[in-house]
């Protein structure tokens, strides 16, 4: 089942009273409009008015959300007319290393279809309702890690500025792999903040770049859940990954652990897994705090942890 962008969080909090686009959205969901008048209405994130408010971190989010809406328009091109000699294999290959080379720690192909994008665009009133279209056939998912000891501070600001330097690095690299699949001859489409036409986490799980874990975060490897994601969607063939085989083994030490949940109250303790993250209670958490929060991964024991999952049975439940 196709996710509708205007549902999301974040879409929501974009919706101004007196809008065409407020008035549809409201008609069509009244049981929203009280909580999502009440969240609009608290302070920002980083605002001065909220309780982590940094004078010096506050300018470096602001400013660098406003960089990756500056990038938006480099996310399509047009596409060179000769194609690069190869086949999936070989475009596979290339096109992951080429990923990894420009700073990504994980690269995961997967096939695409009508399902894994949103149905319709809800985040800006100017593509608001609008079908999503132009599917293409094949994706690469992109992990980038995020800096643990900004991280590790969570819920202050410096863990927000970890986010959103997250958001550039990722944005780099899908950029660059955009471009260079579009010089060699196929089509390249970034996904990056703010510009989504999928959601990621699922597609990451797919890919085999990760396991999604009893915070809704995608669980990787080498980071743990302490990383951003990017995509390109493309048309140049690519040999799709497999979900990761020890799946089995982080959901089991996730409901064993528990300690996100504990640190956080959009996460449900049990049953797991099953139950998601309550996105309207962890944005409620956002806009009290005044900052992304990241309670969920800075208390995460395989955040920063480079284990072997073939240890994972030995980790001590519980975060301890």
């Amino acid at each position: 089942m196709r996710i509708d962008e205007r549902d999301v969080v974040f879409s929501r909090m974009a919706r101004q009273p007196g809008t065409p686009a407020y008035e549809d959205y409201y008609s069509r969901h009244p049981e929203r409009e009280e909580l999502d008048r009440h969240m609009r209405a608290l302070p920002p994130l980083g605002s001065p008015a909220t309780p982590t408010f940094d004078p010096e971190v506050s300018p470096v989010v602001d400013g660098l959300f406003t960089l990756l809406a500056g990038f938006h328009p480099l996310a399509d091109g047009p596409i060179a007319p000769e194609k690069m000699p190869g086949d999936a294999a070989s475009y596979t290959a290339w096109a992951k290393k080429l990923a990894l080379a420009a700073g990504a720690s994980g690269a995961g192909a997967l096939a695409l279809t009508p399902d894994h994008y949103y149905s319709h665009r809800g985040r800006r009133d100017g593509q608001y309702g609008q079908p999503v279209t132009g599917f293409l056939p094949h994706a690469l998912v992109l992990a980038v890690p995020m800096r643990t000891d900004l991280v590790g501070q969570a819920p202050k600001a410096s863990e927000m500025a970890a986010t959103v330097l997250g958001y550039l690095e990722a944005a780099k690299v899908a950029l660059a792999l955009a471009f260079a699949i579009r010089q060699a001859g196929f089509r390249g489409r970034a996904h990056i903040d703010g510009l989504y036409l999928m959601p990621l986490v699922r597609l990451a799980q797919e890919s085999g770049l990760g396991v999604i874990g009893r915070n809704g975060l995608i669980i990787t490897r080498e980071h743990g859940p302490c990383v951003r994601l990017a995509a390109v969607d493309t048309d140049m063939p690519l040999l799709p990954g497999a979900p990761d085989p020890d799946e089995a083994k982080i959901i089991e030490f996730c409901r064993n652990c528990g300690l996100c949940a504990q640190r956080c109250p959009a996460i449900p303790n049990e049953p797991w897994p099953g139950n998601r993250p309550n996105a309207d209670i962890c944005h409620h958490t956002w806009r009290k705090l005044g900052t992304d929060c990241g309670r969920c991964i800075a208390h995460c024991p395989l955040t920063g942890w480079q284990v072997d999952w073939a240890d994972l049975g030995s980790a001590p439940p519980g975060g301890g």
